[in-house]
Protein backbone atom coordinates (compact mmCIF):
# COMPACT_ATOMS: atom_id res chain seq x y z
CA UNK A 1 0.00 0.00 0.00
CA UNK A 2 1.69 3.11 -1.19
CA UNK A 3 1.24 6.55 1.05
CA UNK A 4 0.99 10.07 -0.26
CA UNK A 5 3.80 12.08 0.23
CA UNK A 6 4.31 14.07 2.52
CA UNK A 7 5.91 17.29 0.78
CA UNK A 8 2.92 17.54 -2.13
CA UNK A 9 0.56 17.80 0.79
CA UNK A 10 2.27 20.32 2.11
CA UNK A 11 2.84 22.39 -0.74
CA UNK A 12 -1.07 22.01 -0.96
CA UNK A 13 -2.09 23.31 2.04
CA UNK A 14 0.10 25.81 1.97
CA UNK A 15 -1.11 27.38 -1.29
CA UNK A 16 -4.76 26.61 0.31
CA UNK A 17 -4.08 28.94 3.20
CA UNK A 18 -2.68 31.55 1.06
CA UNK A 19 -5.87 31.41 -1.31
CA UNK A 20 -7.57 32.09 2.05
CA UNK A 21 -6.00 35.07 3.10
CA UNK A 22 -6.38 36.46 0.17
CA UNK A 23 -10.20 35.85 -0.14
CA UNK A 24 -10.25 37.06 2.94
CA UNK A 25 -8.83 40.41 2.97
CA UNK A 26 -11.11 40.83 -0.55
CA UNK A 27 -13.84 39.99 1.28
CA UNK A 28 -13.06 42.44 3.79
CA UNK A 29 -12.33 45.40 1.41
CA UNK A 30 -15.77 44.31 0.28
CA UNK A 31 -17.74 44.77 3.67
CA UNK A 32 -15.57 48.14 3.83
CA UNK A 33 -16.87 49.05 0.79
CA UNK A 34 -20.53 48.14 1.44
CA UNK A 35 -20.33 49.81 4.45
CA UNK A 36 -19.27 53.31 3.45
CA UNK A 37 -21.86 52.97 -0.09
CA UNK A 38 -24.55 52.40 1.73
CA UNK A 39 -26.11 55.64 3.10
CA UNK A 40 -25.55 56.09 -0.93
CA UNK A 41 -27.42 53.19 -2.21
CA UNK A 42 -30.59 54.00 0.24
CA UNK A 43 -30.97 57.20 -0.66
CA UNK A 44 -34.22 57.06 -3.34
CA UNK A 45 -33.92 60.51 -4.74
CA UNK A 46 -30.34 60.06 -5.62
CA UNK A 47 -30.99 56.26 -7.19
CA UNK A 48 -33.53 58.33 -9.11
CA UNK A 49 -31.68 61.02 -10.34
CA UNK A 50 -28.25 58.20 -11.15
CA UNK A 51 -30.54 56.45 -12.95
CA UNK A 52 -31.91 58.85 -15.30
CA UNK A 53 -28.47 60.49 -15.63
CA UNK A 54 -27.44 57.15 -16.80
CA UNK A 55 -29.82 55.80 -19.04
CA UNK A 56 -31.08 59.26 -20.48
CA UNK A 57 -27.75 59.60 -23.08
CA UNK A 58 -28.52 55.75 -24.08
CA UNK A 59 -32.10 56.56 -24.74
CA UNK A 60 -31.07 59.62 -26.97
CA UNK A 61 -28.17 57.34 -28.47
CA UNK A 62 -31.26 54.33 -28.82
CA UNK A 63 -33.57 56.58 -30.61
CA UNK A 64 -30.03 58.08 -32.90
CA UNK A 65 -29.96 54.46 -33.86
CA UNK A 66 -33.18 53.63 -34.69
CA UNK A 67 -33.31 56.58 -37.19
CA UNK A 68 -30.77 55.31 -38.52
CA UNK A 69 -31.31 52.29 -38.79
CA UNK A 70 -34.99 53.04 -40.77
CA UNK A 71 -33.22 55.17 -43.14
CA UNK A 72 -30.77 52.90 -44.46
CA UNK A 73 -33.17 50.36 -44.75
CA UNK A 74 -35.36 52.61 -47.05
CA UNK A 75 -32.50 53.19 -48.81
CA UNK A 76 -31.42 50.22 -49.53
CA UNK A 77 -34.71 49.16 -50.54
CA UNK A 78 -34.52 51.93 -52.98
CA UNK A 79 -31.38 50.87 -54.08
CA UNK A 80 -32.23 47.21 -54.73
CA UNK A 81 -35.43 48.37 -56.08
CA UNK A 82 -33.08 50.39 -58.90
CA UNK A 83 -31.06 47.03 -59.53
CA UNK A 84 -34.32 45.12 -59.78
CA UNK A 85 -35.54 47.53 -62.83
CA UNK A 86 -32.31 47.82 -64.65
CA UNK A 87 -32.06 44.42 -64.79
CA UNK A 88 -35.11 43.90 -65.99
CA UNK A 89 -34.26 46.92 -68.99
CA UNK A 90 -31.19 45.54 -69.35
CA UNK A 91 -30.35 44.39 -73.01
CA UNK A 92 -27.87 42.32 -74.80
CA UNK A 93 -25.19 45.27 -76.92
CA UNK A 94 -24.96 45.15 -80.44
CA UNK A 95 -21.69 43.60 -79.97
CA UNK A 96 -22.51 41.09 -78.14
CA UNK A 97 -25.36 39.64 -80.50
CA UNK A 98 -22.79 40.05 -82.87
CA UNK A 99 -20.81 37.74 -80.98
CA UNK A 100 -23.25 35.36 -80.72
CA UNK A 101 -24.50 35.15 -84.18
CA UNK A 102 -20.70 34.34 -85.29
CA UNK A 103 -20.08 31.64 -82.79
CA UNK A 104 -23.07 30.41 -84.09
CA UNK A 105 -22.23 30.28 -87.55
CA UNK A 106 -18.85 29.01 -86.75
CA UNK A 107 -20.46 26.35 -84.91
CA UNK A 108 -22.88 25.03 -87.87
CA UNK A 109 -20.12 25.80 -90.59
CA UNK A 110 -17.61 23.13 -88.40
CA UNK A 111 -21.28 20.57 -87.77
CA UNK A 112 -21.32 20.81 -91.59
CA UNK A 113 -17.62 19.88 -91.90
CA UNK A 114 -17.47 16.80 -89.88
CA UNK A 115 -20.64 15.50 -91.80
CA UNK A 116 -19.05 16.19 -94.90
CA UNK A 117 -15.99 14.55 -94.14
CA UNK A 118 -17.91 11.31 -92.50
CA UNK A 119 -19.50 11.30 -95.67
CA UNK A 120 -16.60 10.87 -97.49
CA UNK A 121 -15.09 8.18 -95.47
CA UNK A 122 -17.93 6.24 -95.56
CA UNK A 123 -18.62 3.59 -97.98
CA UNK A 124 -22.14 2.59 -99.38
CA UNK A 125 -21.21 -0.79 -100.65
CA UNK A 126 -19.01 -3.74 -99.60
Amino acid sequence: MQQPSQPNDDKFLYALSQMTQQLQKLGEQFDRLNERSRDFATRSDLKEMVAQRELEPQLTDLKAQIKRVNEDRIEDKRVMDKRMEDLGTEQISRQDRFGIRVSQAIAIAGFALALFEFLTHLKFSP
